[in-house]
């Protein structure tokens, strides 16, 4: 039995394991794992710099590097149109200040998606 509630559930499922935040962009890895692009972006930079294959954050199976992941536009669509349903303010998003486009976390600072240099807002 789920201790969610079926909203919290959705939102849940709809959340990258890595910055907690609604997927982004989403990627599937070939182990069909999703997460927003810049988020499994910035996890493959710190492995392709010591020349080894990046790994799955959840299953930890290796992957060819950002090049051979595809857009999961099934998930991108649920997620927008998730996003165009949602109460304003019950996304727990945030935009870009330049582009208004939505971001994943990098330590303690956000970054957007467009292009990864643009700090950003709760929106």
């Amino acid at each position: 039995m789920s201790l969610f509630k079926p909203e919290e559930q959705l939102v849940h499922e709809l959340s990258c394991p890595i910055c907690l935040q609604l997927y982004s962009d989403p990627v599937v890895l070939p182990c069909g794992h999703n997460y927003c692009r810049a988020c499994i972006c910035m996890t493959a930079d710190t492995t392709d710099k010591s020349g080894i294959l990046p790994r799955c954050p959840e299953c930890r199976e290796e992957y060819q590097g950002m090049d051979s992941l595809q857009r999961n536009f099934k998930l991108s669509s649920i997620v927008e149109g998730y996003r165009a349903s949602a109460p304003q303010g019950q996304t727990g998003q945030q935009g870009c200040h330049s582009h208004g486009q939505y971001g994943c976390t990098s330590g303690q600072v956000t970054y957007c998606t467009c292009d990864g240099s643009n700090p950003v807002l709760d929106m």
